[in-house]
């Protein structure tokens, strides 16, 4: 309902052509390998992968795609990184259905939109044009070690986790390991305290199923 929302939003503007709306990066992916798309909206909260992990498969199977990120206040700590892997926008659920389609706009020509609504100092470093290094324990994960924690914290087990993520059970052991260790977190228990204590951040463990849109300029 939410994607096909914006879709219709992004429709009605007449500004640009919709030419697809996917609820999943695998369906995102395989419909840009034969069709180059001007821009993709891409939602943070996409649940079959990490929405940083898609902005680096988009880049690689069409790197004239330009790409534009909506980030919910869980996915808040990784806009320096969708920056970083070729974003050229971020918005939020908070910004306006005008503020979206200037956002398309301005991506639609090469230029940089960061909306009003996006803690900007989680993009930068401050009275600098640099991007932020990691302000938190959580900013040091990996695309992949934060899938691991989100489903962690879910009480999915790791052979079901590893299932999920096309991964073995021994690589998920080791993402384990590592996140734990960055989180300075040494049992499970400590884990879901840890993510307990982060509410913000298990917003983006909702699954709410929110997918993405793929626009294309008129």
């Amino acid at each position: 309902m939410f994607r096909e929302g914006l879709a219709a939003l992004i429709a009605e503007s007449a500004r640009f052509d919709v030419i697809g709306v996917r609820g999943t990066g695998a369906e995102a992916l395989s419909t840009l390998s034969s069709y180059c798309a001007d821009i993709v909206l891409i939602d943070s909260d996409i649940v079959d992968t990490h929405f940083i992990d898609l902005l680096q498969g988009i880049a690689d199977i069409s790197p004239l795609t330009k790409t534009l990120c909506l980030i919910s206040s869980g996915a808040m700590h990784f806009s320096g990184t969708a920056m970083l892997r070729g974003s050229r926008g971020l918005v939020t659920a908070h910004d306006t259905s005008r503020h979206l389609i200037s956002a398309l706009e301005q991506v639609s020509i090469g230029a940089t939109y960061i909306s009003k609504t996006v803690e900007v100092k989680r993009v930068f470093r401050r009275g600098t044009p640099a991007f932020a290094e990691a302000a938190d324990p959580m900013d040091t994960l990996s695309a992949r070690e934060s899938q691991v924690f989100q489903l962690l914290v879910q009480g999915v087990r790791a052979k079901e986790i590893a299932g999920r993520l096309g991964i073995s059970a021994k690589t998920v052991d080791t993402f384990r390991s590592s996140l734990m260790r960055k989180l300075n977190v040494e049992t499970k228990v400590d884990l879901i305290k840890y993510a307990l204590s982060r509410k913000s951040y298990l917003a983006a463990v909702d699954n709410s199923g929110r997918g993405l849109s793929v626009a294309s300029s008129a």
